[in-house]
């Protein structure tokens, strides 16, 4: 009896033993005793706590780094642009990493963008390394190495934080922020109280665009300073938002952006993309759904475009000016003058001359200016950020994150030919709010118990 009473505890035991040890922490417990063990109180209230702490300190941080990524002009230090989200994320991944360290998980977020960002600052780090003894390089070029690794920081903290954060305070701020340059653009195209002329906006101007800006013009710039800026940030967002919710609105929203900014270039992308978006259905019933709404928006939309370009003596200009003879049109000649420029200034084809500052005030046009700075090599690098979400789409597996990418993609290779250069401090946060959103609506999708209501 006695014998069958201990081999009986003894089981039990190990029952108890093996319980333990499948318990993740296991390896905490320096001992074991007859009585039951508990982790100490104290230690469970630091952790818990930590996990709502974190999730709402990532969510102010998203906060900050939207407001300033879209009110706060560039801050220039001599030649040196000073964007203020990439100071204040810096400034965050060292808190996380000081106060947050044991809490912290990287997720996959950003994959190509951050690789692609790591290979540039080698790649640009060494060009100026080897040019210092061939060449006076200046401050300017020290600095644009350090750029490409402000990037990546910028892609890590994000890859930390994006699934921990109250993603409906964000979208709502977002959307503020959205409406609120809506009808800011609206009171600049109309000039109400001469806000046109503000000192504020002529700061912001001079600040971010760097060159001289029409401020007079019929074009609207809202707070980023320039029309065709202007369209690529806000189209931009809200046909992010468009292609996650397939909300017609943020639809119609994106082209009252390109009618206020009126970008020749993006207006025609925006027109193609539609076309190209019917045959991105995922099933005939979703392409003959398409249709419909592509008719039911475009004709309008059509309609009130030509009205609007009618009444207006500035836009029929443009209009006209490049249906009847393109080249004639000054944007266009002065591009094709700044090819010239290129093939005769160019030193080094394949690596590009970095440490040549002697540039024309303005250049008009992405690619020109990648090319002379970092050469064939370095335009292949920078460009496959773009490229190669749409060469390998398929990885992603959820339709709506597959035509988020492939839209990141074509929109920045082809705003390219325009004064947009999409790897300019001034927009590389803002790509990185759309890659977030894709990501954070994908997360939505993936969870049965996801709420996309959150952006109505």
């Amino acid at each position: 009896m006695i014998q069958k009473y201990l081999l009986k505890k003894s089981k039990n035991w190990l029952i108890v033993l093996n319980s333990l040890l499948k318990y993740d922490g296991v390896i905490k417990i320096m001992s074991l005793s007859l009585s039951t063990s508990k982790v100490s109180p104290k230690l469970t209230s630091t952790q818990l706590n930590r996990v709502p702490l974190l999730k709402n300190t990532n969510t102010f941080f998203l906060f900050l780094f939207i407001l300033l990524t879209y009110i706060v002009p560039t801050l220039r230090i001599g030649p040196i642009p000073i964007r203020a989200e990439f100071l204040l994320t810096t400034l965050y991944l060292c808190l996380l990493l000081l106060f947050f360290k044991q809490n912290l998980k990287f997720k996959k977020f950003g994959s190509i963008h951050a690789l692609s960002f790591l290979l540039l600052f080698l790649y640009s780090f060494l060009l100026v390394f080897i040019d210092m003894f061939k060449y006076s390089v200046g401050l300017k070029t020290i600095f644009t190495p350090f750029i490409w690794i402000i990037y990546f920081l910028t892609i890590f903290t994000f890859g930390i934080i994006y699934k921990n954060v109250n993603y409906k305070t964000v979208f709502n701020f977002l959307k503020f922020i959205i409406w609120f340059e809506l009808i800011l653009g609206v009171l600049q195209r109309f000039n109400v109280f001469g806000i046109k002329t503000w000192g504020i906006f002529e700061v912001i101007s001079a600040n971010n665009a760097s060159y001289y800006v029409d401020l007079n013009s019929d074009r609207v710039f809202g707070t980023i300073g320039n029309p065709v800026w202007f369209n690529f940030v806000m189209y931009g967002i809200s046909k992010i938002f468009h292609i996650n919710t397939r909300k017609s609105y943020w639809l119609i929203l994106s082209f009252c952006f390109i009618a206020l900014g009126f970008s020749r270039n993006i207006a025609v992308f925006a027109i193609v993309f539609e076309l190209i978006s019917l045959f991105l259905a995922r099933s005939f019933v979703d392409f003959l759904g398409r249709l419909k709404r592509f008719i039911a928006i475009f004709i309008p939309l059509l309609i009130i475009f030509v009205v609007i370009i009618s009444k207006n003596e500035y836009l029929s200009r443009i209009v006209l000016s490049v249906l009847n003879s393109p080249h004639n049109d000054y944007s266009v000649n002065y591009r094709m003058s700044m090819f010239s420029w290129l093939s005769q200034s160019l030193v080094n084809p394949l690596f590009g001359d970095i440490w040549d500052v002697n540039l024309p005030p303005y250049i008009d046009m992405g690619y020109i200016l990648t090319i002379k700075r970092y050469g064939i090599i370095g335009a292949i690098i920078l460009y496959s950020i773009f490229f190669a979400p749409i060469i390998f789409n398929r990885i992603f597996k959820d339709s709506y994150q597959r035509n988020s990418y492939i839209f990141i993609g074509l929109f920045c290779l082809t705003t390219e030919i325009t004064t947009v250069v999409t790897t300019n401090t001034l927009f590389v946060g803002h790509i990185v709010l759309w890659v977030f959103i894709t990501e954070i609506f994908h997360i939505y999708r993936s969870n049965m118990d996801g709420n996309l209501e959150v952006v109505k």
